[in-house]
């Protein structure tokens, strides 16, 4: 319950300020705060609250989607950034060698 509460107020926090220095940085933190306030009511869901074995399995996939669609995310954006970053040095070092040819 602890985590949920703390979660629900760093989200409230970051919604309100939006403490960050690029817009898809900002977006990927949103984005993640928000999955880990959803996958925190889980847990709640695991205990006798749900009375089959077969609906906690079924919830156990759901959390288990969720949980990657939030890395398959998080892995995107840094493999994104990387190609980004190493186009931007190639085109850099393409720019000196030429400079340097004239």
């Amino acid at each position: 319950m602890f985590n949920m509460w703390l979660t629900l107020i760093d989200v409230s926090l970051k919604m309100h300020w939006s403490p960050y220095e690029n817009k898809l940085g900002g977006f990927m933190e949103k984005f993640n705060d928000c999955l880990v306030l959803i996958l925190s009511y889980f847990p709640f869901v695991f205990t006798d609250l749900t009375p089959t074995a077969e609906d906690k399995y079924f919830i156990g996939w759901f959390y288990n989607a969720i949980l990657g669609i939030m890395i398959l995310a998080n892995v995107g954006v840094m493999v994104m950034t990387t190609f980004e970053s190493l186009a931007g040095k190639i085109k850099e070092c393409n720019f000196k060698s030429t400079e340097i040819e004239n």
